[in-house]
């Protein structure tokens, strides 16, 4: 019998509960190996895969008496953590190449064509992951309509100088506008293209990746070796908290009995929890595994332009072998969601124009106009959460899309 029928024995209140922070969604089951299942109904489920309930479909189902043409539960093949690492890398340049192409938009715009379009910039924010900048076509931003003449001033006598600052503004906002109609469409192509290559089965909650919505989530897995110190280090950890907190831990490992497994389970004081399975304040302790965080942590702005120590994410995933989720009871997933950001871009389009100074002969002195370029835009985001089997996952709402 699979450990989703004792988990939602436990969670059928919670399911139906009605405040709008309630957990939607628990982790049911763990699958333990990486065999394929060929006889499986399901596709996904013919695949290495974990098992997630949707709580309110539950609770419909359980109100109907569980009939044969209920689904509640969900299929999620594993991801390899390469290919979520990839994903993390492909999502942070997708932004970064939308902020590139909007920003050379503005410098041919205020520059016009004639100077800006005629060969590829390098810009060193598209190269960031590898350290060394890259070349942005000019097809990319040289799109539609464009003066070919830059905006137009001459010098006068230092400090003066004439600028037509109503076609400048106008330029600028036009560059800005056209980002959004138009690149940020192909940024969320890029974005949904990245999600197909590399975690195609991510299991979709409510509406997809639109701001505010819903979250595509995964469990990834490490192909290449186990994790035993990260284990000895959840096992050192509950033995601080709990004097019965590495065998607890290490309670499904080969040789523990089951009668101690109870013992470990159940004392008379133990303060049971409605969310999960288990002793809460132990089951806490294997979210610890993992530490990853986002390709845009919040507090460091232009991370994915390499500023603040960036791009690459910080932390663990906790990635390691399907046997090891199982017998420890935990699993690390990766979610990819949206919300909308606002920030400065690290581009500064700089328009300079020049006075003389009043020196015999003159010369022209250069000034700088910055036009800087605040992003207020919807963005996607990756969320890394290890998750306790028979425990809600954080961070998802609605229903799955399947």
């Amino acid at each position: 019998m699979r450990a989703w029928l004792f988990v939602l024995v436990l969670l059928g209140a919670l399911a139906a509960a009605e405040e709008s922070d309630a957990p939607v969604g628990l982790v049911s089951y763990i699958g333990d190996s990486l065999e394929f299942d060929t006889d499986a109904e399901d596709p996904r489920a013919s695949l290495p895969h974990i098992e997630v309930v949707d709580l309110s479909e539950y609770t419909a189902c359980r109100d109907q008496g569980f009939p044969s043409d209920c689904k509640f539960e969900y299929p999620i093949p594993y991801v390899p953590e390469g290919e979520a690492k990839k994903l993390e890398r492909a999502l942070s340049e997708a932004w970064a190449k939308y902020d590139a192409r909007v920003a050379h938009r503005v410098d041919a715009a205020i520059y016009g064509t004639a100077l800006k379009c005629q060969s590829s910039p390098q810009d060193k924010y598209l190269g960031a992951w590898d350290g060394t900048a890259k070349e942005l076509p000019t097809e990319e931003y040289c799109d539609g309509d464009l003066p070919s003449a830059p905006v137009m001033w001459y010098p006068m006598v230092c400090p003066s100088f004439y600028l037509d600052w109503e076609d400048l503004l106008q330029r600028y906002t036009e560059a800005i506008l056209h980002g959004y109609t138009n690149y940020l469409v192909d940024y969320y192509t890029d974005v949904g293209a990245a999600l197909a290559r590399h975690a195609p089965l991510a299991l979709q909650w409510e509406n997809g990746l639109f701001p505010g919505g819903g979250s595509a989530i995964a469990p990834v897995i490490n192909l290449d070796a186990g994790s035993l110190e990260q284990w000895a280090d959840l096992a050192e950890r509950a033995q601080d908290a709990d004097l019965r907190g590495a065998a607890y831990i290490n309670q499904a490992l080969p040789g523990i009995p089951r009668e101690l497994r109870k013992v470990l389970r159940n004392l008379p004081d133990d303060e049971r929890s409605e969310d999960g399975p288990g002793l809460a304040q132990l089951e806490a302790l294997k979210r610890m595994i993992t530490t990853r965080g986002d390709i845009f942590p919040e507090g460091k702005p232009q991370y994915w332009a390499g500023k603040n120590g960036g791009p690459a994410p910080e932390g663990e995933t906790g990635a390691a072998l399907p046997e090891e989720y199982q017998a420890y009871g935990v699993v690390p997933m990766m979610r990819v969601y949206t919300k909308t950001d606002t920030e400065v871009s690290p581009h500064t389009p700089t328009f300079f124009v020049a006075c003389l100074s009043p020196t015999t002969p003159p010369l022209p002195v250069p000034i700088p106009i910055p036009l800087p370029i605040v992003h207020v835009a919807p963005r996607a985001h990756t969320g890394w959460e290890a998750v306790p089997e028979g425990w809600p996952i954080p961070g998802i709402k609605g229903d799955p899309l399947y």
